[in-house]
């Protein structure tokens, strides 16, 4: 692994992934995957669940949204929402369920359970039974007991199933970072955390009376909410098995009766499962739809569903008849989302990819246009009147986009029983359609009776246009991006922060336009799926790039010395994990040597000097006797205000570890996964010191950031030989092959070649040749034929052209000498009026 000797290990390391956040990280920078709108007395708020890995609650009462509270900790799109009294659920691609205090200012996280094997797409909830089902890729299906804290996998069923028991020690099961006891696998939880998950004597630190949100969610905004209780209906519960048989099915949609009695699932095999969660028996299932099921909803006593799929249609069945007794032709594309504000299903709201919204009367059999959003729709939320408030004349409807903003839509309310709205402004649907072809509904679309009633949003959950395409440049430091809006924007990923913006720009134009000939080796790589900018680090390939400190801006410091791309970015993102843990440590230790028994406790892990690592040991040294970080107050490091300690001591977290690193509003987020393979998400400010390794830290990063193992990289030196150019009379140096780091500029070889034939009584002097001169190259001489003295300039070619200064040994290797054995240059007296070429280069090497 490293030039130290180490044996590499066998097995693949655990990842690390520093996510570069949006400078106004209070908004969501992708799109919107999920809304819920709860019924709260004397409150109008909305939950959003993003792309971006987070979920957001704002008061939507005002004019203009505000944000409320974030909910950080997912590591990957965040897919549906749903809410039991002060319990807000979640569910992402990161494969867990998440429970969050619904209420709280800062987001407080409860429980994270990982019983799925992969992508966790749809929820649905039951709040007063206190069920929760969730559903995803693998066609899995779990019904989680809140009550009991038990889990049961409804589908795929298990070979054998087993009975409840606690989860043995670093099962995946559960994961609890507040100290909770575990959720899952639990035979009960105690009084006083059923009373904090529940939301019973919150406070005013909860959510005042979150009530039930009556079906109105469907497919992408919580699922199906009611009442009652199932005790005895978790008796038998099962892990996950090891081993299971194929299912290539997945479920992307999911509906539950308020009774716990009927869950409804959509998959992407055109079929509705329906099964009882009590017994986990299936019950039937439900066939017609020619495509995915994408939206779901079901009534009180689970007599009647709702259905809207990838064909374009919306169904309505008879449960009990397990038939469909009507389909609805209204839109020309896939079905997303269905919303309706009654248990009878009179009236039902649905959009999709075709970006429309739509209004069906079910009586009537008519529908109208209410709106057309810019892009498809992916979640919509009905806006609930408190009681008492007959009528404003409109209903609000909130609605997402894979845009990273949420459009509030006001639309007349629904004619009573849908009378005259065919005549007046909506349009006629076939009755026992079976589905329309897709020309026809396509064109049906175009008809000029279908005016949208609502021309533009009310209101505006704002968003900030998310990175969509990015291009590592050569020098495998900088990142270019565009973003949704078409911005062109240039990253630092050593700074962590946007470094220039070039504004509406082709995006290859530009890279071709910065593109400057650098051979640096890959470590590490971007991607951009949650709407900013991320790169992940893998050892070895991590630690194979370095650079000279003083090309990076530090003071002070040997020419020589060399900086660690990767080992930089570990100490700078891990800087307050190590600090906090060895705050910790030494709290440990005093409090070992005050009693008996317990003498080294906490020496299980040694923290060597920094000395050998840091650039200056004294401000690398970890600080003692501060506590706390102020983010965003008072003055941090080089006035970035991050990474300050409290107290008034005025000591840094990241010391002098990089003069220019986190000089931005947003600090990073670390995403990584502990041992069992479930992901976790932090901010860089969040470490409290409890993140043990290797459970929740990868021992490599152990190894890098505590216990300052080597990472020089194995192919870190570049053998190449100094010959006298032909015909130039210059005599041969004493010892003309050598062996240097392969970082190691042109300019310092020249230098050693005038030293060396200055040995030898050449009195040559180093006159620089730059095709683009770097900030950090030192003053040039005079200019004329001869410099100070009258002594004559150096030249050095490789392949019969002049070599740039700036360049580095690695980089004449690739881009000029382009061959694979040792790399040869000659050397000659520069003549004024007839100088060696410049190099012809390009991207392509």
């Amino acid at each position: 692994m490293y030039a130290n000797g180490s044996t590499p290990r066998i097995r693949k390391e655990r990842k690390v992934s520093v996510v570069f956040q949006h400078p106004d990280d209070g908004k969501h920078c992708a799109g919107v995957e999920a809304l819920l709108f709860p019924s709260v007395p004397n409150h109008k708020l909305l939950f959003t669940a993003s792309r971006d890995s987070t979920v957001k609650r704002w008061d939507v009462a005002g004019p203009e949204p505000v944000l409320e509270a974030s909910f950080d900790g997912h590591a990957d799109w965040v897919n549906d929402l749903a809410l039991i009294g002060d319990l807000l659920i979640t569910c992402s691609n990161d494969q867990t369920v998440r429970l969050w205090k619904a209420g709280s200012d800062n987001g407080q996280h409860l429980h994270t359970l990982s019983y799925h094997s992969d992508y966790v797409t749809c929820l649905a909830a039951a709040p007063s039974r206190g069920m929760v089902v969730s559903a995803g890729l693998r066609s899995e299906i779990f019904l989680l007991s809140i009550e009991t804290g038990k889990h049961m996998q409804l589908y795929p069923r298990s070979p054998q199933p087993s009975h409840s028991s606690a989860p043995a020690a670093g099962s995946p099961a559960s994961h609890h970072p507040t100290g909770q006891p575990p959720l899952s696998g639990t035979s009960s939880l105690d009084h006083h955390h059923q009373q904090d998950l529940m939301g019973i004597g919150s406070g005013g630190a909860g959510l005042p009376s979150m009530g039930n949100h009556n079906n109105m969610h469907g497919m992408g905004s919580g699922g199906s909410s009611g009442g009652g209780a199932v005790k005895g209906a978790m008796g038998s519960v099962s892990e996950p098995p090891q081993q299971q048989q194929h299912h290539p099915g997945s479920v992307y949609a999911l509906a539950l009766t308020p009774s716990g009695t009927v869950v409804a699932a959509g998959t992407s095999e055109a079929l509705i499962r329906l099964l009882d969660p009590r017994s986990g028996k299936k019950i039937t299932k439900l066939r017609g739809h020619q495509d995915t099921v994408r939206a779901l909803l079901m009534n009180s006593d689970g007599t009647t569903l709702l259905s809207g799929a990838s064909d374009g249609t919306i169904k309505l069945w008879d449960v009990g008849m397990q038939r469909c007794v009507q389909t609805y032709n209204v839109h020309s594309d896939s079905v997303w989302s269905l919303l309706s504000p009654d248990d009878s299903f009179s009236v039902i709201y649905s959009a999709g990819r075709d970006r429309a919204l739509y209004r069906t009367y079910t009586h009537s059999r008519t529908s109208e246009l209410l709106a057309v959003e810019n892009g498809p729709v992916q979640a919509m939320a009905l806006e609930v009147d408190e009681a008492g408030d007959p009528t404003s004349g409109s209903v609000g409807l909130w609605v997402a986009t894979p845009e990273s903003h949420v459009h509030k839509w006001a639309v007349p309310r629904e004619a009573a029983g849908g009378a005259g709205a065919g005549a007046e402004r909506g349009f006629s649907i076939a009755r026992r359609s079976h589905g329309l072809t897709a020309n026809l509904r396509n064109r049906s679309v175009h008809e000029p009776s279908r005016l949208a009633l609502a021309k533009s949003p009310v209101a505006v959950v704002p968003g900030v246009p998310g990175i969509v395409a990015h291009e590592v440049l050569a020098d495998r430091r900088h990142v270019l991006t565009k973003d949704s809006a078409g911005l062109v924007a240039l990253w630092d990923v050593l700074q962590g922060a946007q470094v220039a913006s070039y504004g509406m720009v082709d995006l290859a134009a530009k890279a071709k336009e910065l593109w400057e000939a650098r051979s640096v080796p890959s470590w590490f790589t971007c991607d951009n799926k949650l709407g900013c900018l991320a790169i992940t680090l893998e050892p070895p390939s991590a630690f194979m790039a370095e650079e000279y400190a003083a090309q990076l801006d530090y003071a002070n410091v040997p020419d020589d010395y060399k900086v660690n791309y990767g080992k930089l970015v570990l100490d700078c993102v891990f800087a307050k994990w190590r600090y906090k843990l060895a705050q910790s440590m030494g709290a440990s230790a005093s409090a070992a040597a005050s009693s008996s028994g317990h003498a080294g406790a906490a020496a299980s892990m040694s923290l060597p000097p920094s000395s050998s690592t840091s650039i200056q040991s004294a401000s690398a040294a970890l600080p003692q006797g501060h506590q706390g970080i102020a983010v965003g107050g008072g003055q941090g490091l080089h006035g970035s205000g991050v990474g300050t300690a409290e107290g008034g001591g005025g000591v840094s977290y990241y010391g002098e570890l990089w003069p220019k690193y986190w000089q931005c509003r947003a600090l990073p987020a670390v995403i990584c996964s502990r041992h069992d393979g479930q992901r976790w998400r932090r901010l860089i400010s969040s470490f409290d010191g409890s993140e043990t390794e290797p459970v929740e830290v990868p021992t490599w990063v152990g190894d890098v950031v505590l216990r300052n193992t080597s990472v020089t990289p194995k192919e870190a030196k570049c053998a190449f030989i100094l010959l006298p150019a032909e015909g130039s009379n210059l005599p041969s140096l004493m010892q003309s092959k050598l062996n240097a780091p392969r970082i190691l500029q042109i300019h310092k070889v020249a230098h050693y070649c005038c030293s060396k034939l200055q040995e030898q009584n050449v009195q040559l002097e180093v006159r620089p040749f730059y095709l683009r001169r770097p900030p950090y190259a030192p003053p040039e001489p005079p200019s004329g034929g001869a410099g100070a003295g009258g002594r004559a300039a150096l030249e050095l070619t490789c392949n019969g052209v002049a070599v740039p200064y700036e360049m580095s040994l690695a980089t004449v290797k690739k881009y000029i000498w382009k061959k694979s054995d040792d790399l040869v240059f000659h050397y000659r007296i520069r003549d004024p009026t007839r100088p060696a070429p410049p190099p012809a280069l390009s991207a392509g090497g």
